[in-house]
């Protein structure tokens, strides 16, 4: 550096002395020197000018300016500028010139404009030699003194210095050898095109530290590219100057070069212009070329020092991620080793969150305890912009960088953060691996960017192995889950338990907080729930959804299955969420299908982890979807063959039983029972039809109250069962509301839409009836054709029973009317026995119906107590007829005709029953009545009954030989012979006949009234 050297150095106090008393006695002027300040060297103003302005002005003078002072006197000024250097000026005089107008008193001397002339160019040759000597006395020094550092440094080089200290101490040699202001050493990073700020000297290192310089920019970066050296002696008029915190005019810099090979620049500044000479670009090349191959090679040791650390921080890190899963405190262990590594104030780990688009705090270091909860927005300030655009963010001072808006804490602690992307292969986004320095320590370099880079990528491969580890083991447990629930499927058919077992391996593999399954009801079109777990349990059963409504209405209107990260997001379901009494976040839930059809909607709610769901799990529960459809088709087959085989039972047992008995009111009873419970009928109606009118009339019923369904008549064509018998085929309507073939009897209202089935009874093409089935649509829904089919099989099966049956009855009739003229013709024979056996057969029905008796009991002693006297045919009239009492022999005689009764009524198939009631009618109930002497529960129950009104119809009745009793005389003789002649209990129903709705009209009066018995002829 060219040193400045001010007038007073230069010359010697008493050498100057000297001169000025000689210049004064030769010349007679006096000569005052100043400085460049404007301050007096030697001498006394006065002695030259008195009351002189501040001599700091003088430089505002030309050179070698007359002034004239004001008694006239002149004074010369000269100033000391030499080789563009200013030391400052010399006043000469007073003097006069020879055309002077001098007013002072003082003797000046008078010289000519030559005589000042030579004058001053005296003292200027004294000055200029005395200025030179100073210099080179000055560069002799300077010289010595570089060689003596230079060989220092030579020294300290070949010691074994580390590769920092090197640079310093080199930066320190630049900045003494050149006198320098400040300076930098700037280095060339690997294969890359711009300089980075080693090392920096001055009053603001740490800023200058920021600075990258490429290649061609600035000064140093044309040093760079040029591989010259550069002195700038005006960095104001220099057009590549990039301007620095630092305040300079002069910069000079020069190569560092091994071979041809660049390696940096070192930069020395001053801040005054011309500060750096020839001579100081030449010391600093010097410099230079000394110290690049030893500053090369401990580069080269230092970078490999450098990796050594590096590589066993990392193996450190690798190995602490080894292990399967990591605690947060072993994340955070590792942020302590990524801290040491970097040399910087903390670090943090940052897991991006795909559902919430965030980023989540998940380990850090040196970082308040308070962050440990914190989420960045995606997008929001510095770790949320490196969230966005997948790229590495390096913010060397935060508190100036206005490039990203800051959002919390961590965009403003820190004096300096690197923040870099964790991205898969997949360019699938993981989170952020961010180092900060709270302080101000050195920038964040290239080196320290490679290094988090390579950490980062490690911690990728960690968490993707970490995240195929556990999809592979989810996997595992999915296909394990299946084939636990298919083999579920396949040990049960007991839809109920399979659903509970089926949730419970739902919930475990899937760790969620709820599961729930709901039953799909096509009629309503509802989904109701029919299986949970982790839901209130007087949730089950209770809850209904529309179809549309929610998210399993959705699902079970579209068909699809639905996967919702975060409900509060979707628009379709955010309002549907809080309707239960737990807080839903992420719902998976899919539609079951069987063949087209939907049975029902599986729904999983909340995993427990906090997580969403994903497509694994969507189509774990397809499969399980699939194997609960399975299970339910299953469980239908099932029902649907147990419900076949009952309905074939329950055929054959109707065909057994129908078939078996030919009593018409017991086949068609019977019949509607049976069709009733196997169609699962609220009410059913068994039609006739009527020959004679043409119509259909109801014939019995099931499940009316109001009895006046038995007033229906239908023609041929109307409602439903008169299109049915007309068209000869069974007709179904799913829903009564909307058939137009409905016809709703004006006496028969219904309050909600009924189901209906009817099927026509067809013997040999003749129509026989119709059978009518109904029930609520809301219980079981619409009746199936398979009802219908079976209803038509039924209906065949009955109308052939049925028309049996009426065939018989009418064959009966045609016998009963042949008994009946019989028991007329033997009443005729005694007209004192007239309409007794109408009589007695009145009051045996009654009695037999107010004993509890079966309808068959009661029909069979109706007809025994008919015929009871058919035996007096064998009687001879005369003994009948005899109006006095009977001998011995002739009441022996007339004691035969029960025998005799029996024997003739024995030939008669269908009277063989009654054989054995007439035989015994005279016996009594202690044992002494006739033929064989039977008692108590011996005789035949008929015979016990017939007993009693025979005889009370005996003793009221008009006889030859007495006067009959009055019925409460008769019916006190009865209670009298209770027990001994009648069984009491049949005592006991004959007493209360007569306040009974069995008792005959005839018999509710006193006495017997052959007229108004007459009028009420007997029903058979």
């Amino acid at each position: 550096m060219v040193k400045k050297i001010y007038l007073e150095e230069i010359c010697d106090r008493e050498n100057l002395k000297s001169f000025l008393s000689r210049f004064r006695r030769l010349t007679g002027l006096n000569c005052v020197p100043f400085n460049e300040r404007g301050e007096v060297v030697i001498g006394k103003i006065e002695d030259v000018f008195k009351g002189m302005p501040d001599a700091s002005e003088f430089v505002q003078y030309p050179t070698s300016e007359l002034i004239e002072r004001p008694d006239g006197s002149q004074v010369r000024l000269m100033k000391l500028e030499y080789r563009g250097h200013l030391y400052g000026a010399v006043l000469i005089g007073p003097l006069l010139f020879p055309e002077s107008k001098y007013k002072g008193r003082a003797r000046l001397p008078v010289m000519t404009t030559d005589q000042i002339d030579a004058a001053v160019e005296s003292v200027e040759s004294f000055f200029i030699q005395m200025i030179d000597l100073a210099a080179e006395k000055e560069s002799l020094a300077r010289k010595e003194k570089i060689l003596s550092v230079l060989e220092e440094a030579s020294n300290i080089m070949n010691s074994s210095l580390e590769f920092q200290n090197l640079l310093e101490f080199l930066m320190d040699i630049a900045i003494e050898i050149t006198g320098a202001t400040c300076g930098a050493l700037l280095l060339r990073k690997e294969s890359k095109n711009y300089l980075e700020v080693a090392v920096a000297r001055g009053k603001y290192p740490q800023e200058v530290k920021k600075i990258r310089v490429p290649f061609g920019e600035g000064i140093t970066g044309w040093v760079a590219s040029n591989k010259e050296a550069l002195n700038v002696p005006n960095v104001l008029l220099e057009p590549r100057y990039i301007e620095t915190p630092e305040t300079i005019y002069s910069e000079m810099a020069v190569p560092l070069l091994v071979g041809d090979n660049l390696i940096g620049v070192v930069a020395v500044d001053s801040s005054e212009l011309n500060a750096f000479s020839k001579d100081d670009v030449l010391s600093l090349s010097t410099l230079a070329s000394m110290v690049t191959k030893v500053l090369e090679n401990a580069r080269l040791l230092a970078n490999s020092n450098q990796k050594l650390k590096e590589l066993s921080r990392v193996f450190v890190i690798s190995e602490s991620l080894s292990a399967r899963t990591l605690d947060r405190a072993g994340y955070c262990n590792i942020l302590k080793e990524v801290c040491n590594a970097l040399d910087c104030g903390a670090a943090s780990l940052m897991l991006y969150n795909t559902d919430k688009e965030e980023l989540l705090m998940h380990a850090f270091s040196g970082l308040p305890e308070e962050l440990d909860s914190l989420s960045v927005p995606n997008g929001k300030g510095y770790h949320g912009w490196v969230s966005t655009q997948h790229r590495v963010l390096l913010i060397q001072d935060i508190q100036r960088d206005n490039t990203i808006q800051k959002c919390n804490f961590l965009d403003h602690f820190a004096r300096a953060a690197l923040i870099v992307p964790l991205q898969a292969s997949d360019n699938r986004f993981i989170g952020t691996l961010s180092i900060y320095h709270k302080d101000e320590a050195d920038p964040i370099s290239d080196s320290d960017q490679d290094l988090l880079n390579t950490i980062g990528r490690i911690l990728t491969s960690h968490f993707e192995n970490e995240r195929l580890f556990n999809d592979s083991k989810r996997k595992l447990d999915y296909l394990s889950t299946l084939y636990k629930v298919g083999s579920s499927v396949s040990k049960t058919l007991n839809i109920s338990k399979l659903f509970d077992t089926i949730l419970q391996q739902v919930q475990e593999v899937m760790d969620v907080e709820n599961c729930s399954l709901m039953a799909y009801d096509p009629l309503n079109e509802l989904l109701s729930l029919d299986a949970a777990i982790g839901l209130p349990s007087n949730m089950v059963g209770q809850i209904q959804v529309k179809v549309g409504e929610g998210i399993a209405g959705w699902v079970a209107q579209n068909r699809k299955p639905v996967l919702l990260k975060d409900v509060s997001k979707d628009i379709r379901f955010a309002n549907h969420h809080g309707r239960m009494d737990y807080k839903t976040r992420s719902v998976l839930s899919v539609p079951i299908m069987h063949n087209n059809e939907l049975l029902g909607v599986l729904n999983v709610n909340n995993k427990r982890s906090g997580d969403a769901f994903f497509e694994d799990d969507q189509n774990l529960l397809l499969g399980i979807s699939g194997q609960i459809s399975q299970a339910i088709a299953n469980a239908s087959l099932h029902e649907k063959t147990d419900m076949q085989v009952a309905e074939l039972s329950l055929i054959q047992e109707l065909g057994k039983a129908v078939n078996s008995s030919l009593d018409l009111d017991s086949v068609l009873n019977y019949f509607i029972d049976m069709t009733t419970r196997i169609t699962d009928s609220d009410r059913a109606t068994l039609m006739l039809y009527d020959d004679i009118t043409k119509e259909l009339y109801v014939e019995v019923s099931r499940g009316f109250d109001d009895p006046e369904v038995l007033d229906v008549r239908l023609k041929l064509g109307e409602g439903v069962a008169g299109r049915a018998a007309q068209l000869q085929r069974p007709l179904k309507i799913e829903n009564t509301g909307k058939s137009a073939d409905y016809k709703e009897l004006p006496n028969i209202k219904r309050k909600t839409d009924l189901t209906l089935i009817s099927a026509p009874l067809i013997n040999k093409d003749n129509l026989v009836g119709v059978i009518n089935c109904e029930r609520v649509l809301s219980k079981k829904g619409p009746f199936t054709p398979e009802n219908l089919d079976l209803l038509e099989t039924l209906g065949s099966q009955a109308s052939i029973a049925i028309e049996n049956a009426r065939l018989y009855h009418n064959l009966l009739n045609v016998y009963l009317e042949t008994i009946r003229s019989l028991a007329a013709a033997i009443d005729a024979k005694d007209s004192y026995t007239h309409g007794h056996s109408r009589r007695v057969t009145d009051l045996s029905v009654g009695i037999a119906l107010e004993m509890g008796l079966a309808r068959s009991e009661v029909d069979t002693i109706r007809h025994a107590s008919l015929l009871h006297d058919v035996g007096k045919i064998g009687i001879s009239e005369q003994i009948l007829l005899k109006p006095g009492r009977l001998t011995d022999d002739e009441f022996e005689t007339i004691k035969s005709h029960p025998h005799i009764g029996a024997g003739i009524l024995n030939s008669i198939e269908f009277l063989k029953n009654v054989c054995e009631i007439i035989k015994h009618h005279h016996e009594r109930f202690d044992g002494k009545g006739y033929p064989s002497g039977l008692a108590n529960a011996s005789i035949p129950l008929g015979s016990r009954i017939i007993c009693v009104a025979d005889s009370f119809d005996a003793i009221t009745s008009c006889r030859p030989y007495r006067k009959p009793l009055t019925f409460d005389e008769a019916t006190d003789e009865v209670k009298r012979c209770a027990g001994s002649q009648f069984d009491p209990l049949v005592v006991e129903a004959f007493i209360k006949l007569r306040t009974s709705k069995y008792c005959p009209i005839w018999f509710k009066g006193d006495t017997l009234d052959q007229e108004i018995a007459d009028e009420f002829p007997l029903q058979l």
